[in-house]
């Protein structure tokens, strides 16, 4: 059994790796649950929007716990970081290579049994991933979407990994 010790925000950690304490999730990349023991409600209304920032995971963690997930089933797909914070110069660079604008974050590629056969092969897969809360889609991501529909592509608007899987899954 791992040595429980002590957390400073109050609750309690584990160390030590097997066997997991009870209540862990059974699968390690759906671990993106609101901050254990994080804090408390914000006593005035200005806090609220700090508070709603710390208590649900962002769309990086939400990404990446579904990337884990892929990796785990075996699926092939890439990362369109358009995201990225790059300095003017590099910005025009990526901008003559053909970064554009409302592209979708993830782009599943081969995968076995989860996507709809189209005649006679798998369509790609378009995920655009959004936060549990508050997560909205632009114009120009709505315009990318509708462009990749007409061309055969699957796009998939998943609000955290869980939401995510759950449409993949969907598809079978």
């Amino acid at each position: 059994m791992p040595a429980r010790t002590h957390d400073p925000r109050g609750g309690r950690s584990w160390q030590g790796g097997s066997p997991a304490p009870v209540g862990a999730p059974a699968q390690p990349w759906l671990s993106v649950s609101p901050v254990r023991g994080g804090p408390r409600a914000p006593a005035r209304s200005r806090d609220v929007a700090r508070h709603l920032r710390r208590s649900y995971p962002t769309e990086h963690e939400e990404q990446a716990a579904f990337c884990r997930w892929l990796d785990a089933k075996g699926i092939g797909y890439f990362a369109v970081p358009n995201g990225a914070r790059v300095r003017p110069a590099q910005a025009k660079k990526l901008k003559a290579e053909g970064m554009t604008a409302g592209a979708p974050d993830l782009v599943i590629y081969a995968d076995a049994e989860s996507v709809v056969p189209v005649y006679g092969r798998r369509p790609p897969v378009a995920v655009e991933m959004k936060r549990q809360t508050r997560g909205t889609v632009s114009p120009a991501q709505r315009e990318m979407h509708a462009a990749l529909r007409l061309s055969g592509w699957v796009v998939i608007v998943a609000r955290g990994c869980k939401d995510a899987i759950r449409q993949i899954g969907a598809m079978r």
